[in-house]
C-alpha cells in the first residue's frame, strides 16, 4: 500500500476510498483486488467492498490507483 484517502462520493450517499498500490514482488499481478472495509462514526461495521485496481496486470515495481466505493453508513 502506497497510499490512500476516503472521503464522502459526490452526492454524499456512499464513501469512496481512493489510493495507490505498488508491486513489490519480481512477478506480473493479475487481477488484483482493493478491499475497503467501512465503519460509522461509532466504530460499527457498515458494508465491505471490493474494486479490481486499475492496471491488469500489475507489473514488477509498478504503482496502480484504486478506488472503492461502499455505502455511507450514516
Amino acid at each position: 500500500e502506497k497510499g490512500w484517502g476516503c472521503a464522502p462520493s459526490a452526492g454524499g450517499s456512499f464513501e469512496e476510498l481512493t489510493g495507490q498500490v505498488t508491486n513489490a514482488t519480481s512477478f506480473p499481478l493479475r487481477s488484483v483486488e482493493a478491499v475497503a472495509t467501512f465503519y460509522d462514526e461509532n466504530r460499527v461495521f457498515v458494508t465491505s467492498d471490493t474494486a479490481l485496481i486499475e492496471y491488469d496486470p500489475l507489473l514488477p515495481g509498478q504503482t496502480s490507483p484504486f478506488r472503492v466505493i461502499g455505502a455511507d453508513g450514516k
